[in-house]
C-alpha cells in the first residue's frame, strides 16, 4: 500500500482543528477527533503542534487577525462612528463566544508555556485596536471639538471604548452594548 502524500498537512490540520472548534465547541475538541477528520495520524498533528494548546493559541491568534481585517472593513463602511463601534463589539463579541471556554480551562490548568509566550502577541492585537479606535476617532471633526472641550485625549477615549468592548463581550449577561453606548454618546456627542 502506498502511503497517501498531503499537499500541506498543516493547514489541513488547523482547517478541520477551526471547523471543530467553530462549530462543535470546545468541549468536542481533540487532537484525536482531528487527526480522524483530517485524515492523519495523531503524530503527524503534533509533528506541527507539541500541544493541543499550541494549536488552540495558533486558532486564536488566526481568529484575531481575521477579526482586526474585519475592523478595516468595517471601518471603511460609510456608517456612523456608534454604528462601527456596535459592529466591532458584535465581532468581538462573537471572538469571545468561540474561544472563552479555552480561556478558563487554560487559566483552571495554569496558564502554558504557549499561552505564555503570546501574551505579548496579545497586547500587540490590544494596541493595535486601540490605534484603529483613535484613527476612527480622529477623522470625526465634531468628537475631536467634543473632546478637546472636555480636555480629554483621543487615546484615552479610545483606549477606553476598548476596554469596555471587552468587558461587554466577558460579561455579556451582566452588560449590554447598549448601556455602554448610551455613556460613549454622552462623552462623544
Amino acid at each position: 500500500m502506498i502511503p497517501k502524500t498531503i499537499k500541506d498537512p498543516m493547514v489541513l490540520i488547523q482547517n478541520q482543528a477551526r471547523d471543530i472548534l467553530y462549530n462543535e465547541g470546545y468541549k468536542d475538541f481533540s487532537i484525536r477527533k482531528i487527526a480522524k477528520a483530517s485524515g492523519v495520524s495523531v503524530g503527524t498533528i503534533y509533528n506541527y503542534f507539541s500541544t493541543k494548546e499550541e494549536l488552540l493559541v495558533c486558532l486564536m491568534m488566526e481568529y484575531w487577525e481575521k477579526y482586526y481585517d474585519g475592523l478595516e472593513q468595517i471601518d471603511r463602511e460609510e456608517k456612523g462612528i456608534f454604528v462601527k463601534i456596535q459592529r466591532m463589539s458584535e465581532e468581538l463579541n462573537a471572538f469571545v463566544r468561540t474561544f472563552q471556554q479555552v480561556w478558563l480551562d487554560f487559566n483552571e490548568k495554569g496558564i502554558s508555556k504557549s499561552i505564555q509566550q503570546n501574551r505579548q502577541e496579545e497586547k500587540n492585537y490590544f494596541t493595535r485596536l486601540i490605534c484603529k479606535v483613535e484613527k476612527m476617532l480622529s477623522r470625526e471633526p465634531t468628537i475631536l471639538q467634543r473632546l478637546n472641550d472636555l480636555n480629554l485625549d483621543v487615546n484615552e477615549i479610545a483606549h477606553l471604548i476598548v476596554m469596555n468592548l471587552v468587558m461587554i463581550a466577558q460579561f455579556k449577561n451582566n452588560v449590554e452594548y447598549k448601556s455602554f453606548e448610551k455613556v460613549l454618546r454622552a462623552i462623544l456627542e
